[in-house]
């Protein structure tokens, strides 16, 4: 599932940051925020089993979503940094700032959210 999101993520980030020029963290934090929905229904159908510690999915949804504006958070910096300050190759500083975030998105939802009880 991270692996149908984050080619996504990347095409999305392509077209419109690369091809497009628009603002490169605008687009960044949209494509995310797109992803992470798609990666949670994708999840909850084939990897995770969903309600089984909240019961609800719609809380469930929030703390995706809550866990992945930290991972958010987290890629920005790491996408700004690669790009302004050590190598100024736009599509390399965003496969590494998502690589940097796969293993926190991934590991909140394994061990907390969709734990099971």
């Amino acid at each position: 599932m991270g692996g149908f999101t984050a080619i996504f993520d990347l095409t999305f980030f392509f077209i419109f940051a690369h091809i497009l020029e628009f603002n490169y963290l605008v687009v960044s934090a949209s494509g995310f925020l797109v992803a992470v929905l798609i990666n949670y229904c994708l999840s909850i159908r084939f990897v995770f089993e969903s309600g089984s510690r909240f019961g609800s999915r719609r809380y469930e949804l929030g703390l995706v979503y809550l866990a992945s504006t930290l991972g958010l958070i987290l890629h920005q910096w790491v996408l700004y940094g690669i790009y302004e300050h050590i190598y100024p190759h736009l599509m390399a500083a965003k496969i590494v700032a998502t690589a940097a975030v796969f293993g926190w998105n991934f590991s909140i939802r394994l061990f907390y959210i969709f734990k099971e009880q």
